[in-house]
């Protein structure tokens, strides 16, 4: 796939319940490797959902400028596809501390008995209502 700034901006579908929404986005596909089989299943994919929260001074509501949009050819990639769990104290304030909570995710489990819970990583448990993700830039 070889999408660019031109062709995204080009689009004219959408797969949004708001017909003029014709933002995209990418995501990668998630594989779970079976400890018995030893064998990669892709894990199913329910959907996305992007929130962009302007918090602070910049939010309109407190002086500030607001949302702006992305500029041309604009291109984010997070996270370290080797981290396998957390290594800092939350709160440290130095910048791999932040960069490692950045991103933190829940295990939604409201369709059982099971309590959700919050995570850095990947999930202990399986997520029987899903898996929330949230990115903080």
């Amino acid at each position: 796939m070889n999408m660019t700034y031109d062709t995204a901006r080009q689009s004219s579908c959408t797969s949004c319940a708001v017909a003029q929404d014709l933002s995209n986005y990418w995501t990668p596909t998630l594989y779970f490797k079976d400890p018995t089989t030893g064998q990669f299943e892709k894990v199913p994919n329910g959907g996305l959902l992007v929130y962009y929260q302007n918090r602070g001074s910049a939010d309109v509501a407190n002086g500030g400028k607001g949302l702006k949009a992305f500029p041309p050819g604009f291109r984010m990639i997070t996270g370290d596809p080797k981290k396998r769990s957390k290594v800092y104290q939350e709160g440290l304030g130095t910048q791999a501390e932040l960069a490692e909570r950045a991103i933190k995710s829940s295990c939604l489990r409201y369709t059982t008995n099971n309590p959700s819970y919050d995570f850095y990583g990947f999930p202990t448990t399986d997520c029987e209502a899903g898996l929330n993700s949230r990115l903080h830039m």
